[in-house]
């Protein structure tokens, strides 16, 4: 236990060692409490490291050989250990003291998982022994704690045997993104720099990037207004008295309501998405006060990227999005988050972005209506139908699903693309100061665009949407935080006929209950 301790200390800056609040954590396994650990965050990312340390502290402390292979696209980490070591392997594991310690023994014919202490070493269970998972079973015991990890965060120790025609090559025990054989060689661990410490790395899988592996960076946008600002309010009620500006609700106060969004949705991208460069928070020249702004979350106001200051102030999301890829300093390739938004559960780049630089696009198998614009056409459709009208004039596609609420991969180079074609179009959307029929929505114009183009890839996510004004969104919003099986959903807040005020006090609960942990920038 205090090795843990020690390791997952060391991921925390000395200032933040100092301000120790303590989170009380115990073992789910066995309903083993712990002491306090001395740290105010833990992310996937740092108990998966965690997992890994303690194997290879555990072999290296009982002299065991072993190479490091990485990850395995995810959080798993990878060990190979040559067979004719696999018994010493196995008694330097069981060493890890602590029912929390788990096994999952994976063998042809039979997986199955175990308490480290019973590990056998009868020579049968050597011989059908192909790997081994090794985790810790974490559960976050503080006041808010509801944090559960397991499994998907293991240490997998591989057993590679020899090929018996030729015993200079070694097999792998698995099916993975791993070679199926390789010349063992080349599976022989040379001490390197990990994470700020010595171990042994395989150079076969080190400093080598496989064909969907992402190395470019990758930063996210939000749009945040504070509707309740008294200086925004007046300036806001002085221009929603101009002439259409409420015509499609765009100077509605339900709008511009707040329940914390960004709060949350800053501690799901700090703990699930650990891997964004940077954050940049699009505002009126507003600041949230349980943030603070550092080298990676930068407040960008309108003003800093409005191509002319006549179109400010403004009141329309379509019109602000427009402007975003002209942050100075923002990466290539981005990822466009609405307030929202959540990130569900560990997710890595390329989910939303090819190896190639190409954007991922999200559609829904929901479809707008065609046909021109009707009065009896809601808001969403008549803009869709206005977009799709202009996508088929100018390439002679017309679209049909619609794209789904999750945060919408972008590059700046697309966007430029995107820019050129519909410039008549975007130039009227940055001068509709509440939001219009016609505006342009960036992120749907680069979600069909680059499909057309070929710059984007039409692909799958895990997703959840839950309108929190409806009774059925509600009870969606709570099978997400019950399953917790979404790469990203969004909590959208948009009346529709019969629905009501949200419960605020309900979904900051369960908002809490998903992320208890602050994210690195609130107070």
């Amino acid at each position: 236990m205090k090795i843990i301790l020690r390791r997952l200390a060391k991921l925390l800056p000395l200032s933040i060692r100092q301000k120790i609040v303590g989170i009380i954590r115990r073992f789910s396994s066995a309903g083993w409490s712990a002491a306090p650990l001395p740290i105010v965050r833990i992310r996937p990312a740092d108990v998966s490291r965690v997992n890994r340390d303690i194997v290879i502290e555990a072999l290296d402390t009982h002299s065991v050989s072993y190479s490091y292979l990485g990850t395995s696209g995810g959080l798993v980490t990878q060990i190979a250990v040559l067979s004719e070591h696999k018994s010493e392997a196995l008694a330097a594991l069981r060493s890890i003291s602590g029912s929390h310690w788990k096994a999952y023994l994976k063998s042809a014919n039979k997986c199955r998982s175990v308490d480290l202490s019973e590990l056998s070493l009868t020579p049968k269970h050597l011989r059908n022994l192909d790997a081994l998972e090794i985790y810790g079973c974490y559960e976050d015991q503080s006041p808010k704690g509801t944090l559960r990890y397991g499994q998907e965060l293991a240490c997998d120790v591989q057993f590679w045997e020899q090929d018996l025609s030729r015993p200079e090559i070694r097999l792998n025990p698995q099916q993975n993104s791993l070679p199926c054989s390789i010349h063992a060689d080349l599976l022989l661990g040379k001490q390197s720099l990990v994470d700020g410490q010595s171990i042994s790395v395989a150079p076969t899988f080190s400093g080598h990037l496989d064909l969907s592996q992402i190395d470019f960076p990758v930063d996210a946008v939000y749009l945040w207004v504070d509707g309740e600002d008294a200086h925004w309010r007046e300036t806001f009620n002085q221009y929603s008295k101009e002439p259409l500006a409420n015509q499609y609700g765009g100077a509605s106060q339900e709008r511009f309501r707040q329940i914390e969004e960004l709060r949350y949705s800053l501690r799901s991208l700090d703990m699930f998405a650990p891997w964004i460069r940077r954050v940049y928070v699009v505002t009126a020249g507003q600041r949230p006060s349980f943030l603070v702004a550092d080298d990676r979350l930068v407040f960008i106001d309108h003003s800093a990227i409005a191509h002319d200051a006549g179109c400010l102030p403004t009141f329309n999301s379509d019109a602000i999005s427009s402007w975003i890829s002209r942050i100075d300093g923002l990466s290539e390739h981005f990822l466009y988050v609405n307030d929202d938004m959540f990130f569900g559960r560990s997710v890595q780049p390329d989910l939303f972005f090819t190896a190639a630089g190409q954007v991922r696009t999200f559609s829904s198998l929901k479809t707008r209506p065609l046909g021109p614009i009707s009065a009896d056409d809601s808001l969403a459709d008549a803009k869709a139908k206005s977009l799709f009208n202009l996508i088929e004039l100018r390439f002679g596609r017309r679209p049909r699903q619609i794209v789904r609420h999750t945060p919408y991969p972008m590059s700046r180079a697309v966007v430029q693309i995107v820019e050129r074609e519909l410039e008549e179009a975007f130039e009227i959307t940055r001068r509709n100061r509440f939001r219009q029929l016609n505006d342009v929505p960036i992120e749907q114009a680069v979600h069909y665009i680059s499909q057309i183009l070929g710059v984007g890839v039409a692909s799958e996510i895990t997703y959840g949407y839950a309108n929190i004004t409806t009774q059925d969104g509600v009870a969606e919003f709570a099978a997400i935080v019950r399953l917790r099986d979404r790469d990203v959903f969004c909590l959208n807040d948009a009346p529709e006929q019969g629905s009501t005020a949200p419960p605020v006090d309900l979904i900051r609960k369960q908002l809490e209950i998903l992320f208890p942990v602050p994210s690195r920038w609130e107070i």
